[in-house]
Protein backbone atom coordinates (compact mmCIF):
# COMPACT_ATOMS: atom_id res chain seq x y z
CA UNK A 1 0.00 0.00 0.00
CA UNK A 2 1.95 2.69 -1.09
CA UNK A 3 0.17 6.50 -0.25
CA UNK A 4 -0.06 8.63 -4.08
CA UNK A 5 1.99 11.85 -4.25
CA UNK A 6 0.91 15.36 -3.46
CA UNK A 7 3.20 18.01 -4.48
CA UNK A 8 0.80 20.54 -2.44
CA UNK A 9 2.13 18.70 0.54
CA UNK A 10 5.66 18.61 0.08
CA UNK A 11 6.53 21.50 2.41
CA UNK A 12 4.19 20.76 4.88
CA UNK A 13 5.33 16.76 4.84
CA UNK A 14 9.21 17.95 5.10
CA UNK A 15 8.00 19.74 8.32
CA UNK A 16 5.62 16.93 9.76
CA UNK A 17 8.40 14.66 9.49
CA UNK A 18 10.80 16.88 11.43
CA UNK A 19 8.09 16.80 14.16
CA UNK A 20 7.89 13.34 14.00
CA UNK A 21 12.05 12.56 15.26
CA UNK A 22 10.40 14.44 18.63
CA UNK A 23 7.47 11.87 19.28
CA UNK A 24 7.49 10.26 22.36
CA UNK A 25 9.02 6.54 21.88
CA UNK A 26 8.71 3.00 23.42
CA UNK A 27 11.62 4.30 26.21
CA UNK A 28 9.79 7.70 27.04
CA UNK A 29 6.44 5.72 27.80
CA UNK A 30 8.88 3.24 30.29
CA UNK A 31 10.44 6.09 31.76
CA UNK A 32 6.89 7.43 32.96
CA UNK A 33 5.61 4.42 33.35
CA UNK A 34 8.64 3.88 35.82
CA UNK A 35 8.56 7.68 37.16
CA UNK A 36 7.86 8.33 41.06
CA UNK A 37 5.46 10.93 42.11
CA UNK A 38 7.94 13.46 42.86
CA UNK A 39 9.39 12.81 38.77
CA UNK A 40 6.38 12.42 36.71
CA UNK A 41 5.95 16.44 36.53
CA UNK A 42 9.46 16.94 35.72
CA UNK A 43 9.39 13.74 32.88
CA UNK A 44 6.09 15.29 31.29
CA UNK A 45 7.96 19.04 31.07
CA UNK A 46 10.71 17.32 29.47
CA UNK A 47 8.79 15.98 26.93
CA UNK A 48 7.34 18.90 25.88
CA UNK A 49 3.92 18.91 27.72
CA UNK A 50 2.43 20.11 31.30
CA UNK A 51 1.01 17.69 33.71
CA UNK A 52 -2.19 18.23 34.12
CA UNK A 53 -5.51 17.79 31.98
CA UNK A 54 -5.32 21.31 30.48
CA UNK A 55 -2.61 21.01 29.61
CA UNK A 56 -3.27 17.97 27.29
CA UNK A 57 -6.54 19.58 26.43
CA UNK A 58 -4.20 22.25 24.95
CA UNK A 59 -2.42 19.98 23.10
CA UNK A 60 -5.10 18.53 20.93
CA UNK A 61 -6.15 22.18 20.06
CA UNK A 62 -2.40 23.10 18.77
CA UNK A 63 -3.01 19.70 16.76
CA UNK A 64 -6.19 20.36 14.96
CA UNK A 65 -4.71 24.19 14.45
CA UNK A 66 -1.75 22.78 12.61
CA UNK A 67 -3.62 20.58 11.10
CA UNK A 68 -6.36 23.11 9.88
CA UNK A 69 -3.71 25.64 8.90
CA UNK A 70 -1.80 23.05 6.62
CA UNK A 71 -4.58 21.25 4.92
CA UNK A 72 -5.40 21.74 1.54
CA UNK A 73 -8.55 19.57 1.67
CA UNK A 74 -10.53 21.41 4.21
CA UNK A 75 -13.67 19.41 3.97
CA UNK A 76 -11.75 16.62 4.81
CA UNK A 77 -9.79 17.81 7.64
CA UNK A 78 -12.53 19.55 9.09
CA UNK A 79 -14.34 16.01 9.37
CA UNK A 80 -11.27 14.92 11.48
CA UNK A 81 -12.31 17.96 14.23
CA UNK A 82 -15.77 17.25 13.44
CA UNK A 83 -15.83 13.93 15.41
CA UNK A 84 -15.00 15.86 18.42
CA UNK A 85 -18.12 17.25 17.85
CA UNK A 86 -20.07 14.55 17.88
CA UNK A 87 -18.36 13.24 20.84
CA UNK A 88 -19.30 16.29 22.98
CA UNK A 89 -22.60 15.88 21.54
CA UNK A 90 -22.81 12.40 23.00
CA UNK A 91 -21.88 13.90 26.09
CA UNK A 92 -24.46 16.71 25.96
CA UNK A 93 -27.42 14.63 25.22
CA UNK A 94 -26.46 12.00 27.87
CA UNK A 95 -26.19 14.62 30.48
CA UNK A 96 -29.68 16.87 29.23
CA UNK A 97 -31.33 13.74 28.70
CA UNK A 98 -31.00 12.52 32.12
CA UNK A 99 -31.40 16.05 33.40
CA UNK A 100 -27.86 15.90 34.72
CA UNK A 101 -25.77 19.07 35.51
CA UNK A 102 -24.22 19.94 32.10
CA UNK A 103 -20.66 20.65 33.41
CA UNK A 104 -17.56 21.40 31.49
CA UNK A 105 -17.60 19.69 27.93
CA UNK A 106 -14.37 19.20 25.79
CA UNK A 107 -12.97 21.81 24.42
CA UNK A 108 -11.92 20.42 20.96
CA UNK A 109 -13.96 20.43 17.84
CA UNK A 110 -15.50 23.15 15.63
CA UNK A 111 -19.09 24.11 17.65
CA UNK A 112 -19.56 25.54 20.55
CA UNK A 113 -22.27 23.61 23.56
CA UNK A 114 -24.53 26.08 23.01
CA UNK A 115 -25.22 25.14 19.34
CA UNK A 116 -26.14 21.93 20.71
CA UNK A 117 -28.88 23.35 22.85
CA UNK A 118 -30.18 25.34 19.68
CA UNK A 119 -30.28 22.18 17.89
CA UNK A 120 -32.27 20.51 20.11
CA UNK A 121 -34.70 23.27 21.22
CA UNK A 122 -36.12 24.36 17.53
CA UNK A 123 -33.64 21.97 15.20
CA UNK A 124 -32.22 24.99 13.85
CA UNK A 125 -28.32 25.50 14.74
CA UNK A 126 -25.22 26.14 12.65
CA UNK A 127 -24.07 22.40 12.99
CA UNK A 128 -23.85 20.37 10.05
CA UNK A 129 -26.95 18.59 8.69
CA UNK A 130 -25.40 14.98 9.18
CA UNK A 131 -24.71 16.04 13.02
CA UNK A 132 -28.14 17.77 13.66
CA UNK A 133 -29.99 14.53 11.87
CA UNK A 134 -27.65 12.19 14.31
CA UNK A 135 -28.40 14.14 17.29
CA UNK A 136 -32.84 14.14 16.93
CA UNK A 137 -31.60 9.85 16.18
CA UNK A 138 -30.01 9.57 19.39
CA UNK A 139 -32.73 11.58 21.20
CA UNK A 140 -35.97 9.52 19.97
CA UNK A 141 -33.72 6.58 20.81
CA UNK A 142 -33.16 7.66 24.24
CA UNK A 143 -36.90 8.45 24.34
CA UNK A 144 -37.73 4.93 23.57
CA UNK A 145 -34.90 3.08 25.28
CA UNK A 146 -34.10 5.23 28.31
CA UNK A 147 -30.23 3.73 27.58
CA UNK A 148 -27.40 6.22 27.84
CA UNK A 149 -24.67 3.72 26.37
CA UNK A 150 -27.06 3.38 22.92
CA UNK A 151 -26.40 7.04 22.16
CA UNK A 152 -22.64 6.60 22.40
CA UNK A 153 -23.27 4.16 19.30
CA UNK A 154 -25.74 5.65 18.09
CA UNK A 155 -23.50 9.36 17.40
CA UNK A 156 -20.44 6.92 16.48
CA UNK A 157 -22.21 5.21 14.03
CA UNK A 158 -23.11 8.18 12.10
CA UNK A 159 -20.33 9.90 12.11
CA UNK A 160 -18.03 7.41 11.02
CA UNK A 161 -20.76 6.38 7.93
CA UNK A 162 -20.07 10.08 7.01
CA UNK A 163 -16.57 10.33 7.46
CA UNK A 164 -16.52 7.01 5.04
CA UNK A 165 -18.53 8.19 2.25
CA UNK A 166 -16.60 10.90 2.09
CA UNK A 167 -12.87 9.63 2.17
CA UNK A 168 -11.28 10.08 -1.24
CA UNK A 169 -12.40 6.63 -3.21
CA UNK A 170 -9.04 6.13 -4.29
CA UNK A 171 -7.38 6.48 -1.20
CA UNK A 172 -6.68 3.07 -0.04
CA UNK A 173 -4.63 4.48 3.17
CA UNK A 174 -7.33 6.19 4.34
CA UNK A 175 -10.23 3.44 3.59
CA UNK A 176 -7.58 0.76 5.35
CA UNK A 177 -7.63 2.85 8.45
CA UNK A 178 -10.84 3.92 8.95
CA UNK A 179 -11.66 -0.03 8.07
CA UNK A 180 -9.52 -0.79 11.11
CA UNK A 181 -11.44 2.02 12.98
CA UNK A 182 -14.75 0.46 12.30
CA UNK A 183 -13.70 -3.30 12.97
CA UNK A 184 -12.58 -2.12 16.52
CA UNK A 185 -16.15 -0.52 17.22
CA UNK A 186 -18.09 -3.12 15.80
CA UNK A 187 -16.18 -6.08 17.30
CA UNK A 188 -15.78 -4.42 20.80
CA UNK A 189 -19.50 -3.76 20.36
CA UNK A 190 -20.83 -7.43 19.26
CA UNK A 191 -19.15 -8.82 22.41
CA UNK A 192 -20.12 -6.58 24.72
CA UNK A 193 -23.61 -7.58 23.55
CA UNK A 194 -23.23 -11.01 23.49
CA UNK A 195 -21.95 -10.73 27.46
CA UNK A 196 -24.61 -8.98 28.28
CA UNK A 197 -27.39 -11.72 26.93
CA UNK A 198 -28.23 -9.08 24.23
CA UNK A 199 -29.23 -10.53 20.97
CA UNK A 200 -27.48 -10.14 17.47
CA UNK A 201 -30.27 -7.57 16.42
CA UNK A 202 -30.09 -5.09 19.01
CA UNK A 203 -26.24 -5.28 18.07
CA UNK A 204 -27.43 -4.75 14.21
CA UNK A 205 -28.74 -1.85 14.81
CA UNK A 206 -25.41 0.09 15.35
CA UNK A 207 -23.67 -1.60 12.83
CA UNK A 208 -20.85 0.03 11.10
CA UNK A 209 -20.81 -1.05 7.32
CA UNK A 210 -17.89 -1.12 6.10
CA UNK A 211 -14.68 -2.66 7.91
CA UNK A 212 -12.47 -5.80 7.18
CA UNK A 213 -14.58 -8.35 9.62
CA UNK A 214 -18.11 -8.34 7.75
CA UNK A 215 -21.57 -8.25 9.34
CA UNK A 216 -22.01 -12.64 8.60
CA UNK A 217 -18.90 -13.77 10.86
CA UNK A 218 -20.22 -10.67 14.12
CA UNK A 219 -23.61 -12.33 13.75
CA UNK A 220 -22.28 -15.33 14.06
CA UNK A 221 -20.81 -14.63 17.59
CA UNK A 222 -24.28 -15.80 18.76
CA UNK A 223 -24.15 -19.18 17.11
CA UNK A 224 -20.79 -19.79 18.20
CA UNK A 225 -19.49 -21.24 21.71
CA UNK A 226 -17.97 -18.63 23.91
CA UNK A 227 -14.70 -20.69 24.10
CA UNK A 228 -14.57 -21.17 20.31
CA UNK A 229 -15.44 -16.83 19.20
CA UNK A 230 -10.89 -16.47 19.16
CA UNK A 231 -10.63 -19.13 16.80
CA UNK A 232 -13.60 -17.58 14.68
CA UNK A 233 -11.53 -14.35 14.21
CA UNK A 234 -7.94 -16.17 13.41
CA UNK A 235 -9.83 -16.21 9.94
CA UNK A 236 -10.12 -12.88 9.35
CA UNK A 237 -7.81 -10.47 8.08
CA UNK A 238 -6.36 -9.80 11.32
CA UNK A 239 -5.30 -13.24 11.69
CA UNK A 240 -4.21 -14.92 15.12
CA UNK A 241 -2.97 -11.56 17.00
CA UNK A 242 -6.86 -11.23 17.40
CA UNK A 243 -7.85 -14.96 18.03
CA UNK A 244 -5.55 -14.61 20.83
CA UNK A 245 -6.35 -10.80 22.18
CA UNK A 246 -10.34 -12.08 21.62
CA UNK A 247 -9.68 -15.03 23.65
CA UNK A 248 -7.92 -13.46 26.11
CA UNK A 249 -10.36 -10.32 26.22
CA UNK A 250 -13.35 -13.01 27.18
CA UNK A 251 -11.06 -14.98 30.04
CA UNK A 252 -10.44 -12.27 31.50
CA UNK A 253 -14.02 -10.36 31.09
CA UNK A 254 -11.36 -7.19 30.13
CA UNK A 255 -12.51 -5.48 26.69
CA UNK A 256 -9.15 -3.19 27.30
CA UNK A 257 -7.14 -6.10 25.67
CA UNK A 258 -9.08 -5.12 22.77
CA UNK A 259 -9.14 -1.95 22.66
CA UNK A 260 -4.98 -2.09 22.93
CA UNK A 261 -5.07 -4.42 20.31
CA UNK A 262 -6.66 -2.04 17.58
CA UNK A 263 -4.64 0.56 19.16
CA UNK A 264 -1.78 -1.23 17.66
CA UNK A 265 -3.25 -2.09 14.24
CA UNK A 266 -3.88 1.61 13.58
CA UNK A 267 -0.59 2.50 14.68
CA UNK A 268 1.29 -0.04 12.24
CA UNK A 269 -1.29 1.46 9.08
CA UNK A 270 -0.42 4.49 10.39
CA UNK A 271 3.46 3.50 9.92
CA UNK A 272 3.27 3.37 6.46
CA UNK A 273 3.01 6.33 5.96
CA UNK A 274 6.86 6.76 5.70
CA UNK A 275 6.03 5.31 2.31
CA UNK A 276 4.91 9.06 0.71
CA UNK A 277 7.46 11.34 0.30
CA UNK A 278 5.15 13.72 0.42
CA UNK A 279 0.32 14.23 0.75
CA UNK A 280 -2.31 14.28 2.55
CA UNK A 281 -1.76 10.88 3.96
CA UNK A 282 1.63 12.09 5.92
CA UNK A 283 -0.54 14.92 7.77
CA UNK A 284 -3.59 12.69 8.52
CA UNK A 285 -1.25 10.16 9.61
CA UNK A 286 0.53 12.71 12.06
CA UNK A 287 -2.67 14.35 13.47
CA UNK A 288 -4.02 10.54 14.47
CA UNK A 289 -0.49 9.73 15.66
CA UNK A 290 -0.18 12.57 17.85
CA UNK A 291 -3.64 12.22 19.28
CA UNK A 292 -2.60 8.66 20.57
CA UNK A 293 0.17 10.03 21.62
CA UNK A 294 -1.75 12.77 23.92
CA UNK A 295 -4.27 10.47 24.99
CA UNK A 296 -1.57 7.77 26.05
CA UNK A 297 -0.04 11.09 28.41
CA UNK A 298 -3.88 11.21 29.67
CA UNK A 299 -4.11 7.73 30.70
CA UNK A 300 -0.38 8.17 32.25
CA UNK A 301 -1.88 11.43 34.02
CA UNK A 302 -4.80 9.51 35.32
CA UNK A 303 -2.75 6.56 36.71
CA UNK A 304 -0.12 8.38 38.29
CA UNK A 305 -2.66 11.11 40.10
CA UNK A 306 -5.39 8.04 41.19
CA UNK A 307 -1.82 6.34 42.53
CA UNK A 308 -1.42 3.12 40.35
CA UNK A 309 1.80 1.37 40.92
CA UNK A 310 3.93 0.93 37.93
CA UNK A 311 2.88 -2.29 37.05
CA UNK A 312 -0.85 -1.17 36.71
CA UNK A 313 0.33 1.52 34.82
CA UNK A 314 2.54 -1.00 32.21
CA UNK A 315 -0.95 -2.23 31.41
CA UNK A 316 -2.77 0.87 30.65
CA UNK A 317 -0.25 1.31 28.15
CA UNK A 318 0.65 -1.49 26.68
CA UNK A 319 -0.27 -0.84 23.15
CA UNK A 320 3.41 1.07 23.24
CA UNK A 321 5.20 -0.47 25.09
Amino acid sequence: MVPKLDARYAYVSGVVRSLEKKMLKKADYQKMAESSPNEIRQVFQDAGYGFSEDSLDNAVLELQSFVEKNSFEKDLTDLFRLHWDYRKAALFLKRTLREEPLGDLPPWGLYPVEEFSRQMESGRSSLPESLGKAMEKAASDFELHFSAHRIDSIMEREYLSEFYGRIPKKNRYLFDYFSVVADSINLITALRYMEKGLLSDDFMEFFIPFGFIGRDRLDDIWETDRSALGGRMAATKYGKELSDAVSQALAERDFTILDNYFLMAKLDILSKSIYSAFGLEVLVAYYEKKVIEIETLRRIFRAKKSGLPEEETREVISYVL
